[in-house]
């Protein structure tokens, strides 16, 4: 047994004892401190953003998609809504690879599918957390998706989402006037977004879809769902932020009117087309047998060969197929557009199967692109005319050809005519009464005025384009004279867009208003009501056309259709069989128009008709493309499009009395 003094430590072995106590004594002080400093920092001072954190695992804050406007025509037709999809997805994340495997067989029976690579992704993709995409179970209608969400709670891994997608129930048929919209972003611009804008956002591409996004686009809502330990949302609940839908479009536009003029610019206008060829081709037969014959009685033939050869010319140069045209209608007093139809058209739910190069129909539009008008022109050498003072009684002679001084070659006419005045000429639209009055008596400067007075030149201020293009009127004043008398004829430099010259006839017809187009009625909020907007306000410039220059005009138009030496008298095909006469009770006044275009073998044909005389209440043009004479071609389109608006919206003034026209000579004399 050891003794006291042996078990008594040393000085240097009680220190290093008190050493490491005090050692011991410190860790037991640091290690509470560092735990406490860790709780402290966890729950105070990153408290929130793990409590957010930790929320987000089982709670996540959904974007809710938003539908568009609807747009309607003025019957409330549907002409473009939104259709609720659904797309389904794979979300595999932490996910037992046996419940993964369950779910891919699933899906496999519901839709008979082959999913092999897609349930490999999900297991692959369990770690990663990433999406597994399933080919057919996107853009899903709610009949086609009902299937799977009735089992959606027993497959663990499959998520969902409910978007909307733009549906046109129309087709191509109002495609220049809506639009389409497209997603947004584009590559270029996802690094500089809209304000408002999300990586998921559709935006409106043309037209009115374009124009009126701000009013059609919905905003954006969200939801926040709960989802259990396998990522299956087990309940949900919206916010304060809340979806809200898109406002209404309502337009003056009848959609049956509309498919009526689509019906004529493809159907009826390959009827004509073919009736015209086989017109021709007799028309050959019987001058080529004539012509036998003049050889025979040792006559004259040059004649004869001279007409056969421009005969068999015309129905060489026929295209095989029409190439499509555009047909306008309009309320002369108040601008609202009933019809305006261009064709080709395009799908505007696969625009990018059209090319958007060139010349094709997403890119030109026929109702807003710039041409060459012919004869219809002449309204601007007529009214500038007449505000100029002189006399529309003046007669010139017209003998086929009008020539200048000092030019060897001369400017033609499609007919001779003898003496005619201003009534006479826009009735058989000679070309030698208008040189004469352009070049000798308005020039250029007060023919170029009278064109601006009617709108050439400037925009018309039309509601479903984002940006009218415009392009000025052309100036005349040069040295030579050439360009001028093109331009009396609506040829040479002068180009204007199938509206311009509608709204230019509606001036002369609503006594001298340029009225500002308008396709948009009015716009709807479904949620409130009373924030709708109504567009009834008619825009219009005066022109200040005073009643008698109306007079002789509307004298001149009235007998291009009701006169036997009118272009339009028979509006079917001149000298054709089957003519047809616009009915006497319509009243209708008109002009028929050929624009030759350089390098095109035939003409574009253009008509411009308005109905009653006396007050018009609506007005139509029809232009069509490489066919022919307006009054072959475009005036039967005309025609039987306002045959249709007659019986649609029957007029006060088909009733059986009507007041006699003032005759021809009654309107002369008040110039006197």
């Amino acid at each position: 047994m050891m003794s006291q003094s042996e078990m008594t430590a040393t000085p240097e072995e009680n220190s290093l004892l008190r050493a490491r106590i005090y050692q011991l004594q410190c860790l037991f002080l640091i290690f509470p401190a560092l735990v406490l400093a860790r709780v402290f920092y966890f729950n105070i001072i990153q408290g929130e953003d793990l409590e957010d954190w930790s929320k987000r695992n089982i709670h996540r804050e959904v974007l809710v998609d938003s539908p568009r406007g609807v747009i309607y025509d003025n019957q409330g037709q549907d002409l473009a809504t939104d259709r609720l999809i659904y797309n389904f997805y794979g979300t595999p994340f932490q996910i037992p690879r046996s419940d993964l495997e369950r779910t891919v067989t699933e899906l496999e029976t519901l839709t008979g599918q082959d999913y092999t690579s897609q349930s490999a992704r999900m297991v692959y993709r369990r770690i990663r957390g990433q999406h597994v995409d399933f080919p057919g179970l996107e853009g899903l209608s709610q009949l086609e998706a009902m299937p799977i969400l009735e089992r959606i709670g027993m497959l663990p891994g499959l998520s969902y989402e409910v978007t909307f997608e733009r549906e046109y129930p129309t087709g191509p048929l109002f495609s220049h006037l809506i639009g389409y919209v497209r997603p947004y972003p584009y590559f270029e611009e996802k690094d500089n977004l809209l304000p408002g804008y999300t990586l998921r956002d559709r935006i409106g591409a043309r037209n009115l879809e374009r124009v009126y996004e701000s009013r059609l686009r919905g905003k954006m809502g969200t939801v926040v769902q709960r989802r259990d330990s396998v990522g299956r949302v087990v309940d949900s609940w919206t916010t304060d932020d809340k979806t809200l839908p898109g406002r209404d479009l309502y337009l003056t536009l009848d959609a049956r009117l509309q498919a009526k003029g689509r019906d004529l610019l493809t159907v009826r206008l390959k009827e004509i087309l073919e009736d015209y060829r086989v017109f021709l081709a007799e028309e050959v037969t019987r001058l080529e047998e004539a012509l036998a014959q003049a050889i025979q009685r040792k006559q004259p033939t040059t004649w004869f060969e001279n007409i056969v050869d421009t005969y068999k010319q015309k129905e060489e140069d026929l295209p095989a197929e029409p190439s499509g045209g555009c047909l306008i209608a309009m309320e002369p007093k108040t601008g609202r557009i009933l019809t305006m139809i261009s064709y080709p058209d395009y799908n505007p739910l696969a625009p990018s199967n059209t090319l958007d190069t060139g010349d094709s129909p997403m890119r030109v539009s026929k109702i807003f692109a710039y041409d060459m008008p012919g004869s219809a022109f002449k309204l601007v050498g007529a009214y500038g005319f007449l505000k100029n003072g002189f006399d529309p009684e003046m007669t010139v002679n017209c003998r086929k050809y009008y020539y200048i001084k000092g030019w060897n070659t001369p400017y033609r006419c499609d007919g001779t005519h003898a003496d005619v005045n201003l009534i006479d000429a826009i009735q058989k639209s000679c070309n030698v009464y208008f040189y004469t009055i352009v070049n000798e008596y308005l020039g250029a400067e007060r023919f170029s005025e009278a064109a601006r007075d009617l709108g050439f030149g400037l925009p018309t201020g039309i509601d479903c384009v984002t940006t009218e293009t415009v392009r000025p009127f052309p100036n005349l004043t040069g040295p030579g004279r050439g360009e001028l008398l093109y331009a009396a004829i609506g040829q040479g430099k002068v180009q204007v867009s199938p509206l311009q010259v509608l709204r230019a006839y509606s001036a002369i017809a609503n006594g001298g208003y340029l009225v500002q187009p308008r396709v948009v009625e009015r716009i709807e909020n479904r949620i409130d009501p009373s924030e709708g907007i109504r567009y009834d306000q008619t825009t219009s410039v005066s022109i200040h056309l005073q009643p008698l220059w109306r007079e002789i005009l509307m004298e001149g138009l009235w007998r291009v259709i009701n006169e036997k030496d009118g272009t339009a008298y028979e509006v079917e095909s001149r000298q054709r069989p089957h003519k047809q006469k616009f009915p006497k009770e319509w009243n209708a006044v008109g002009k028929t128009s050929s624009a030759e275009k350089g390098g095109q073998a035939v003409t574009n044909g253009w008509f411009v008709c308005l109905a009653p005389r006396e007050d018009p209440i609506i007005a139509v043009l029809a232009m069509t493309d490489k066919v022919g004479h307006g009054g072959d071609f475009a005036a039967p389109l005309c025609k039987e499009w306002l045959e249709e608006y007659f019986k649609l919206y029957p007029p006060d003034f088909l009733k059986p009395s009507q007041p006699d026209r003032p005759a021809p000579e009654d309107v002369l004399a008040k110039a006197q």
